[in-house]
């Protein structure tokens, strides 16, 4: 209220990532002008040689990923007890879970796998980047997002642009883009629903890499980044298109 009102109402236009953020933002009343243009993401898998690529299994046995903070929204509690599930029908499966652990929600996650008899199937890798993080990518089974809430989800798209087999939270803005609701499969945000989502994929893996190589393919012109930064150049041109128009006048 004391300084960025007045940045916001004299903005020439505001910048939102899904059409869902733009609906649900509260700066539509102090601003008129907005647009729509998606995260980009440099699809760093391009450049792993193929002998990192020609990998299998980087950690002994197959598995179903996530990548992301290891916070609250993500619903990793929840994700740890549908795990527990699937493992009864699935034993040769691990749940791995890469990311920052910035809000000391590890020792709790861990309590939790104990208490669900999964503690050795639950793998906490910490932060990976580079090559590493996308062998991670490539070799999962399945990737999962299961936020309660998420402007867009920039780990979704890079799995799904590696071509890995995606389950995505139906809460996510990510499922504005008409080319990502057709390829991943969606839970909402229970066990049971994520535990069934899982089993559905795994179940069927040959249907969900199909789905994921198509994915691949959209989701690059969707999200590359030179189609990104050549839409963000064209908003840019129009607001100061009308910049000094309002000069001008």
């Amino acid at each position: 209220h004391l300084f960025d009102r007045k940045n916001f109402k004299c903005a020439a236009a505001v910048h939102y990532t899904t059409e869902s953020e733009e609906k649900k933002s509260i700066l539509r009343n102090l601003c008129q002008s907005s647009f729509v243009v998606p995260n980009a993401s440099s699809f760093l898998a391009d450049r792993v040689s193929d002998q990192v690529d020609s990998q299998n299994q980087p950690l002994g046995k197959p598995y179903v990923l996530f990548v992301g903070r290891l916070t609250w929204k993500k619903q990793l509690d929840k994700l740890i007890e549908a795990f527990s599930v699937v493992s009864r029908r699935y034993p040769e499966y691990n749940l791995v879970l890469v990311g920052p652990d910035d809000e000391g929600a590890g020792t709790s996650l861990r309590q939790i796998a104990q208490k669900k008899g999964v503690n050795r199937r639950v793998v906490f890798l910490g932060t990976k980047y580079g090559d590493e993080l996308l062998v991670l990518y490539r070799s999962a089974a399945v990737f999962i997002l299961p936020s309660i809430s998420e402007n867009f989800g920039h780990s979704a798209v890079e799995a799904i642009g590696i071509g890995t087999p995606t389950i995505l939270s139906s809460r996510l803005d990510l499922l504005d883009f008409e080319a990502i609701r057709a390829v991943v499969a969606t839970c909402d945000c229970t066990p049971g629903s994520m535990a069934a989502a899982i089993e559905s994929v795994l179940g069927n893996l040959p249907f969900w890499k199909k789905r994921a190589n198509r994915g691949k393919l959209l989701v690059r012109e969707l999200f590359d980044v030179r189609a990104v930064a050549s839409k963000m150049e064209s908003k840019y041109v129009d607001c100061l298109r009308k910049a000094c128009v309002r000069s001008r006048q």
